[in-house]
């Protein structure tokens, strides 16, 4: 049997004046999409966007083009499904089953958010002719599915390992290799020319929304399920 993911744990990283945190976090990054959201449908681009898109492409290195495909790989809708559903066995057999069921449901439902927001909002891709593609990318451009996807995925898996882990070096590790992976989605769908910086942003704030709703109801859940058994 795995880590078991307790109150007492979940308590002393989420205390209670956490909730009105996590309430505040999911308004600004809802309020911070809609905006953005909006701005997208109706302006070409935001100031500074081929700027950063033409600096990140801008890097010359033998090893980076494969560095960064098998970045963005993991977040494609034809295979980030069946990713996340690799966790369902692992975490399974770790004991976590529910928690398993969230990861999948929340990147689902995250995904579908994403297909919508894009048909709404129906931001072209960037143009071959201001920036380098390495392929033809179908569909809109906003929001970044594949950012979104891994701060779900990760965000949400980041969050459950960071409650079930006592030692305080281990959870440090968990948090730099999961920041690590956010900020690399995020360059290589610049790199790779699939999004703009637009994009990239929306991405991480839906993602963020998603997460900090699931994680909410999460604790919520752990919270009730505690009290109750320990009234039995």
């Amino acid at each position: 049997m795995g880590p078991q993911i307790n109150m007492v744990c979940v308590q002393s990283i989420l205390p209670e004046n956490c909730k009105l945190f996590l309430i505040w976090m999911g308004m600004a990054c809802l309020l911070g999409l809609g905006i953005l959201a909006y701005f997208a449908g109706t302006t070409g681009s935001f100031p500074g966007e081929l700027s950063a898109s033409k600096w990140v492409q801008s890097w010359q290195f033998p090893w980076i083009d494969a560095v960064m495909r098998a970045i963005s790989a993991p977040g494609l809708r034809i295979a980030g499904i069946p990713f996340s559903l690799l966790a369902l066995p692992i975490l399974f057999f770790m004991g976590w089953r529910k928690e398993s069921v969230l990861i999948l449901v929340s990147t689902v439902v995250a995904s579908g958010i994403v297909s919508v927001i894009k048909e709404m909002v129906a931001r072209p891709r960037p143009s071959v002719g201001l920036m380098q593609a390495s392929e033809e990318f179908a569909g809109f451009a906003f929001p970044s599915g594949h950012v979104t996807h891994y701060v779900v995925y990760l965000g949400i898996l980041g969050a459950l390992l960071i409650w079930a882990i006592k030692p305080k070096l281990v959870r440090a590790f968990i948090i730099l290799i999961i920041a690590l992976a956010l900020v690399g989605i995020g360059v290589s769908r610049l790199y790779l020319g699939a999004h703009q910086l637009g994009d990239v942003v929306g991405g991480y704030l839906l993602g963020s929304c998603v997460a900090v709703f699931s994680i909410s109801l999460w604790r919520m859940w752990v919270s009730r399920f505690n009290i109750d058994s320990t009234g039995e």
